[in-house]
């Protein structure tokens, strides 16, 4: 039986939903096998929490997904990855739900102007399932602020002023073709395949 008993990150903003995506960034994967969780941007840093006791299964590095910490629950796994810094936890050792696992980040070699967020997985019998119902047990998802989307894209942009990165300015006009956008404002609620649409509106 899946159980979480304490949300990953506080406040929870899904970013990036479980499941097929185009988010315009080279490297990335088109089907998502987690969800993306956005920052607190009441503080400096945000901790990245157990959703329930378990053992760490596992604390590694991957160019691709940074640094990464697997907790078994017994019955289910759960994967927080793109962590600030390793985990100090170790393999083995017992944690509680609610217990600090590392610090949200942007590891990664692999992908270049990656914001700040939290990729967690589900992990059952060795497939990645949809968290996200779990989730919303304890706490209603919020959604993201318009605010809160400018900064995030202002993250992603290339390090020149506010010209956008070469990949953002390809995802904008891909967003335009394939309808995510009418090129004015995002269509229903804002996720990360989204955030390109604002692109324009923040130079």
């Amino acid at each position: 039986m899946i159980v979480f008993n304490h949300l990953p990150v506080e406040p929870l903003r899904v970013t990036s939903k479980f499941g097929p995506r185009n988010t315009g960034i080279k490297g990335a994967s088109t089907y998502h096998k987690g969800i993306d969780l956005g920052r607190d941007f009441s503080k400096p840093e945000t901790p990245i929490l157990s959703v329930a006791d378990g053992v760490v299964f596992n604390n590694f590095w991957n160019d691709y997904k940074g640094w990464v910490v697997i907790i078994d629950h017994g019955g289910f796994k759960t994967l927080y990855q793109h962590l600030k810094g390793q985990s100090p936890l170790a393999k083995g050792q017992k944690i509680k739900a609610g217990n600090q696992i590392g610090i949200m980040g942007a590891s990664t070699r692999n992908i270049k102007n990656m914001a700040m967020h939290l990729h967690m997985e589900l992990i059952v019998n060795g497939k990645q399932i949809d968290p996200l119902p779990y989730l919303q047990n304890i706490q209603e998802v919020e959604d993201m602020t318009e605010a809160e989307v400018r900064k995030i894209v202002k993250e992603m942009l290339a390090g020149s002023g506010d010209t956008p990165s070469s990949w953002a300015k390809e995802a904008w006009e891909e967003a335009k073709k394939n309808g995510i956008t009418d090129g004015t404002k995002p269509q229903g609620s804002v996720t990360k395949e989204q955030v390109v649409v604002m692109l324009n509106r923040v130079k």
